[in-house]
């Protein structure tokens, strides 16, 4: 409730050009603030201003998972980007912390830098003035013994820990795998092939082999000669990759310490296509079946499936569960598998999880193998 009231405050042009929220760690309210950011970010530039690298860190994945394009300030090479670049951005997100901001080439960089929408995240110090007058709006991030350092501002809303009982804030921690040289080629070539085959998914596809595979499969004997046989040997090649990689092993190391702390287990897949495939590598592991949840499943079979998942064991999804998020056992860990861009799901997901008591989240994140560079 205090989420949907803080956002509609934010989008109200009633609004105070400057406030505080005051409340506790836990209480959700970055989610309506992250909302209210990614609404103003694609026609104005948006700053966030942690205390952290690790929190500013996580402000830039959940903005970016919303599909903004967000620029990070952790160090000097970021800052030296920005200061060599051309134009000064007048839309997205930049995220930064106190100390750059005060100090070094960011607080170069970061100068001449004129916010619509400033978001100052629990703030170890004042507000600098200057900053504070250059922006349209300011949004200040405070916990409550900090009231009176803010006693001068009008506030946007205050959240009592009454509304926390029992309640954890989800961290979301990014796990990397390498992907080949092979493999990146590979899905260059499928995704070229599929585009001469007139392909438009209605959203971006799942920029994983089963998924191109899925879709080369369902179009293979829709194609003319000479397509065909190319579909027919890109199919052969993905067929034939080895199921031995860094992806599998990342996630079964992932999935093996999750056990072992004999927590529940989510594994989130962008397509049924990945689904059944991560389900399929995990049972041949475990040597034991992989329950998954899709949209063949009614909504109460959905539920009876997640009511089932035992401590340490491992149910496999697609993001199919906006109705039954709220009712992950409490203590599980919800595994994320790569996302295409821009879809802004991962931040969704993220949103609806945020209140579950003991909840942590993985993302498996894929970059290039050294070789592949």
């Amino acid at each position: 409730m205090h989420q949907r009231d803080l956002l509609e405050k934010l989008r109200d042009p009633s609004c105070p050009r400057a406030g505080v929220v005051l409340a506790p760690p836990g209480a959700g309210i970055r989610t309506a603030v992250l909302q209210h950011a990614a609404a103003v970010a694609p026609t104005s530039l948006v700053m966030v201003v942690t205390r952290t690298v690790v929190e500013a860190r996580q402000w830039a994945v959940r903005l970016a998972d919303r599909g903004v394009v967000v620029r990070l300030l952790a160090g000097a090479p970021d800052a030296l980007e920005l200061l060599e670049s051309l134009d000064h951005p007048r839309d997205g997100v930049i995220v930064t912390t106190f100390s750059r901001l005060q100090s070094g080439p960011s607080r170069r960089a970061l100068a001449s830098v004129r916010p619509d929408l400033l978001i100052w995240d629990d703030p170890a110090a004042s507000l600098p003035v200057q900053l504070g007058d250059q922006a349209r709006q300011v949004v200040v991030l405070a916990s409550p013994g900090d009231g009176q350092r803010w006693a001068q501002w009008p506030v946007l809303l205050a959240v009592g820990t009454e509304v926390l009982p029992d309640r954890g804030h989800p961290t979301v921690r990014e796990v990397p795998f390498e992907v080949s040289r092979e493999e990146l080629e590979l899905r260059t070539e499928a995704r070229a092939l599929l585009r001469s085959l007139g392909v438009k998914p209605p959203q971006p596809w799942s920029d994983s082999l089963p998924s191109l595979h899925a879709w080369l499969l369902a179009r293979a004997t829709e194609a003319g000669e000479h397509l065909s046989t190319r579909v027919w040997a890109v199919l052969d090649r993905i067929e034939n990759v080895p199921p031995d990689d860094d992806r599998r092993d990342v996630l079964r190391r992932t999935l093996a310490g999750v056990a072992s702390l004999s927590r529940p287990c989510l594994v989130v897949a962008p397509t049924p296509a990945d689904a059944v495939y991560t389900a399929d590598q995990l049972a041949g592991s475990a040597l034991a079946p992989v329950p998954v949840i899709d949209a063949t499943l009614s909504a109460a079979d959905r539920r009876g499936v997640l009511a089932g998942l035992a401590l340490g064991q491992c149910v496999v999804a697609t993001p199919v569960l906006d109705d039954v998020w709220h009712e992950l056992p409490i203590g599980c860990v919800l595994v994320l598998l790569p996302f295409p861009d821009g879809s802004g799901l991962p931040g969704r997901i993220v949103d609806a999880v945020e209140d579950i008591p003991g909840l942590d989240i993985i993302r498996l994140r894929e970059v290039p193998s050294p070789a592949a560079g």
